[in-house]
């Protein structure tokens, strides 16, 4: 482990000192983001999304105890102290408005950690003074007996299969690496030791989380044990099939474990973790055949996990068993759709593959996540949550609201970290490179080797165009690679450095190196084009049969009541022109217009054209055209991470290829 790394230098995931990481990270101070596409979405969720969830808790009395004892931590038996932990019981047993009786109780965690991610980027005096006091109050805390008998039970009986210590670890870590303080981090590393100990021995974490955690306590620590503890914990992940989501297991709740869609995605993501460490080839073999299985046959086109008829928060045992939350969402009284912590879940373990391998894939299937997946479940004012989000709905589906679920409420705090942490998952470094992973408006300032400063300053209205000039500043000229994703999704891609076209082909979904000693102001340009494409399930899943789905770049694309008065978006059916990807280079190891999943490009549909609209939903490309057949008119599709932003109204993704049975 590296002792030398400042904790102001650390990155979300940290494998600097990772000797089997293909990179290391950047961390969020490192990226000032420009006005772009994600500034807005970062400021809106350190203004409104935090504020928001905060209201909520506070309603819900979930923070107590903490406020008394950052109060009176030295007083064991202050009444406030007393008085919290009867609230922290209350809460426990559902005895509030909005939260179900449940065992979960890692959402404040979540949110400090949020908080933490956040300060790296903007020093919000409200945030941090948050983040100080409840900080303060569970550090406090954990030096009671009776808070820990209550929060954690014997043996940790009421952590929810050890998710509590383990997002609290996380919280813990994110802490230190903004504050640089140790006491959260301490307390942190004596509740995994206690967890350790309890375990010894033993594989359990029903809900994996802890995985991920022990790892990077043994970055953050250099503490082996940890890493130690998380091979223990990770051996549930060895012992599946290699598939995403088998139905294995002795009893009801081992087949639930196997097949939880979070649960699934975070023991991954914490076998990722651990890849990097050992580069254990049994680990590295596992995750790639569960990913495959996944992306083959267990995705859906916005990067969302499967589900089955009967649970929202199950994987499909079947492959191309796509149809739940696609077609119909108030099926039988059970809301249909996909978790929003699934997207958080999914979107952890590709980018952990992307820094253990360098492998362009987990980059494409991250980015389809955040752009899709991910963002359809909070509200363009980020103020509102989704826990679960279809791809189709008849209107009748409910509004996103503060908590997410009744239940857990678990969902909004993991989407505040995950768009907190947004810049730090835009660029890499290596041994001697720069890797750009996430185009947006930006400057990145970074040492190549610890010696080499590296200045990158991008320029570009991604998502929406296709056309990015990077301008690439050092000190005095210096050699390096600069390592360029360009996307799966694209169907051609062109180059330029200072102006003269690049010698290298430019493949899509890889990275194009662009290796040479650069001077102060050396600029790159990238065109990636963005035609509109109709794309198509595999053949295999029989419900999408004769159906399409549009995307533009990495958006996918819906069609939305409120903006079809007198026309019902299940009328809607477009015509499609021949398979565009033909007409481009077809001499490429990776096809063009690839994207995660099981689909492909079934042409353009004729006609439709692109326009952005800056009054439209915080400003969106639409695309419109026409329908044909049972409704001949105009129609518009919105991207589908926007829909729900005003009032309920019928939705759908998928829709009827014109001239085919539906």
């Amino acid at each position: 482990m590296n002792h030398k790394l400042h904790w102001r230098d650390a990155g979300v995931v940290e494998t600097s000192a990772s000797s089997h990481a293909a990179m290391r990270p950047v961390p969020i101070h490192a990226v000032e983001p420009g006005d772009g596409f994600w500034r807005p979405r970062v400021d809106a969720n350190r203004t409104a999304g935090i504020e928001s969830f905060v209201r909520y808790l506070n309603r819900e009395d979930q923070f107590a105890p903490f406020p008394a004892f950052a109060a009176h931590g030295d007083d064991h038996d202050h009444p406030d102290i007393r008085r919290g932990l009867e609230q922290l019981d209350r809460t426990f047993k559902g005895h509030n408005d909005h939260c179900l009786q449940h065992t979960w109780r890692a959402s404040i965690l979540t949110l400090m950690e949020a908080c933490a991610f956040t300060l790296q980027s903007s020093d919000d005096s409200r945030v941090r003074r948050l983040l100080d006091e409840t900080v303060a109050g569970i550090v406090a805390a954990h030096e009671h007996p009776d808070f820990l008998e209550a929060y954690y039970g014997d043996d940790f009986e009421n952590s929810y299969q050890l998710a509590t210590p383990g997002h609290l670890i996380q919280s813990a870590i994110a802490h230190h690496r903004t504050t640089g303080r140790r006491e959260f981090l301490d307390c942190a590393a004596n509740v995994a030791k206690s967890v350790l100990n309890t375990f010894q021995g033993r594989e359990y974490a029903e809900h994996p989380c802890i995985e991920m955690a022990l790892v990077e306590l043994s970055r953050a620590t250099g503490d082996e044990q940890f890493l130690t503890g998380a091979r223990r914990f990770l051996e549930p992940l060895l012992k599946q099939p290699p598939i995403i989501g088998p139905d294995v297991g002795d009893n009801d709740d081992q087949r639930h474990f196997n097949r939880h869609v979070v649960r699934q995605t975070y023991l991954c993501a914490g076998g990722a973790d651990y890849l990097a460490e050992s580069a254990d080839p049994a680990f590295a073999q596992h995750l790639d055949a569960i990913w495959r299985d996944m992306t083959t046959g267990k995705l859906h086109i916005t990067g969302n996990l499967a589900v089955d008829r009967w649970l929202p928060e199950r994987i499909t045992s079947e492959p191309f068993d796509l149809s739940q939350g696609v077609f119909g969402v108030l099926q039988d009284h059970i809301i249909r759709g996909f978790e929003a912590c699934e997207s958080v879940g999914n979107g952890y373990w590709n980018w952990r593959m992307l820094a253990a391998t360098g492998d362009a894939k987990y980059a494409d299937l991250f980015e389809r996540i955040l752009y899709n997946g991910l963002l359809a479940h909070v509200s363009i004012d980020g103020g509102a949550f989704h826990y679960l989000s279809p791809l189709a709905t008849d209107g009748d589906f409910p509004p996103r609201n503060t908590w997410g679920s009744p239940e857990a409420n678990c969902c909004p705090p993991n989407i505040l970290r995950m768009l907190a942490s947004v810049p730090g998952y835009m660029f890499s470094t290596s041994r001697n490179a720069v890797w750009v992973h996430l185009y947006d408006q930006c400057t990145m300032n970074r040492r190549i080797n610890d010696t080499t400063a590296v200045t990158l300053s991008i320029e570009t209205r991604y998502p929406w165009d296709g056309d990015i000039a990077i301008t690439v500043d050092v000190d005095e000229p210096a050699t390096f690679d600069l390592n360029l994703r360009i996307p799966g999704w694209c169907v051609h891609a062109a180059a330029h450095v200072n102006g003269e076209p690049i010698n290298e082909p430019v493949r899509c979904g890889a990275y194009l190196t662009l290796a040479r000693r650069w001077s102060p102001q050396d600029r790159v340009t990238l065109n990636l084009s963005m035609p509109i494409l109709a794309m198509r399930a595999d053949p295999r899943a029989e419900h999408f049969r004769g159906k399409i789905a549009l995307t533009r770049g990495p958006i996918v694309y819906c069609f939305e009541g409120a903006d079809h008065e007198g026309c019902d978006v299940w009328d809607i059916r477009l015509p499609v022109s021949d398979p565009t990807a033909s007409s481009h280079d077809s001499d490429q190891s990776n096809p063009p217009g690839q994207i995660p999943g099981p689909y492909h490009i079934a042409g353009e549909p004729p006609g439709f054209t692109a326009q952005f609209d800056d009054n439209l939903l915080a400003g969106v490309t639409v695309l419109t055209g026409k329908s044909a057949g049972k409704y001949a008119g105009p129609v518009k599709a919105i991207p589908y991470y926007a829909w729900s932003n005003r009032g309920p109204s019928p939705m759908r993704v998928w829709v009827p290829q014109a001239n085919h049975h539906q």
